[in-house]
Parts: structure tokens; C-alpha cells; sequence
């Protein structure tokens, strides 16, 4: 006999799934709506959501064909990777819409870094880290920036 994709399917298993499934949707509908809301930053934005809806709408229909025993039982480690994958996806957009942009009106330090303030002996700009608001130097190919020296560093031969 097949095994059931969530273990046996008593009335209070499947209430948990509904209400797990209930939760992810929601989820992944509120990440798309943001996705949509925050466009404005760029097009990447809406083509996260739009991705992350065909990714969700292909694991609903493995979900109702596995429920419905068109599918192998083997599928169910698919289906289970592919919902933890949507989730993973979700929170991954999340991250990548709300993140922090950090610009030279925001960071002070972060202006005189990029405007050429602080070159190193070759002439490059430095690289701004916003923990500390110190720019550092960009080193030529061969060459590791040393960060035990205080900023902005000292680059060293590799090797």
C-alpha cells in the first residue's frame, strides 16, 4: 500500500497541512505583493514575484495530483523539496527587497570613499565597509588587501 505524502491522513493531519499550506501561501502572496509594490526599484523586483508565483503554482498542482494518487509515491520527496525551496525563496526575496541601500547621504563616509579622496599609491578608489564607515584600498590582481593594518590597509603580494 502507498504511503501518504504527509504520513497517515487522519482529519487532524490533514487540518495541519491545510493550515501549513494556508501559512506558506500567504506568505508567498504577501512576498509578491511586495515584489510588485517595490518595482519601482527595478524590474529584477517584479520578475522575483513572477518566478516565485509559477514555482508556488507548480508545487500546488504536484501537491493536488499527489493528493488526488495520479503520482508515484516516490514524488513526495519532491514535492517536499520543492516546498521548502518556494519557502527558502520567499525569505530570500524578502532580504533582497527590504534590504539597506546604503548611499553617500546616508553614509558621509561613504562619499568621500568614492569620490577619490582616498586612492591608494595606484590611484584606485577604496572599497566602503558602512559597519565602521572606513574605506579601504582596492588592490591589483596579485595582491591581497592586509586587514590587520588599520584602514585604509596595506596590499601585499599573494604568495
Amino acid at each position: 500500500m502507498d504511503e501518504p505524502l504527509f504520513g497517515d491522513v487522519s482529519r487532524r493531519d490533514q487540518q495541519t497541512e491545510n493550515i501549513v499550506s494556508a501559512v506558506v501561501i500567504g506568505f508567498v502572496a504577501l512576498t509578491v505583493i511586495f515584489s510588485w509594490v517595490n518595482t519601482y526599484k527595478g524590474a529584477a523586483n517584479f520578475f522575483f514575484g513572477a518566478g516565485l508565483i509559477v514555482l508556488l503554482l507548480c508545487e500546488v498542482q504536484l501537491v493536488r495530483w499527489y493528493r488526488l494518487g495520479d503520482l508515484d509515491p516516490k514524488f513526495k520527496w519532491l514535492i517536499l523539496a520543492l516546498g521548502v525551496s518556494v519557502v527558502f525563496f520567499s525569505i530570500l526575496a524578502n532580504v533582497y527587497f527590504w534590504a539597506a541601500i546604503v548611499t553617500p547621504e546616508s553614509h558621509p563616509a561613504l562619499a568621500k570613499c568614492i569620490g577619490g579622496n582616498t586612492p591608494d599609491i595606484n590611484g584606485h578608489l577604496g572599497l566602503f565597509r558602512s559597519s565602521d564607515d572606513t574605506c579601504w584600498y582596492v588592490c591589483d590582481s596579485g595582491f591581497l588587501l592586509d586587514l590587520s593594518k588599520p584602514a585604509p590597509g596595506v596590499c601585499v603580494r599573494f604568495g
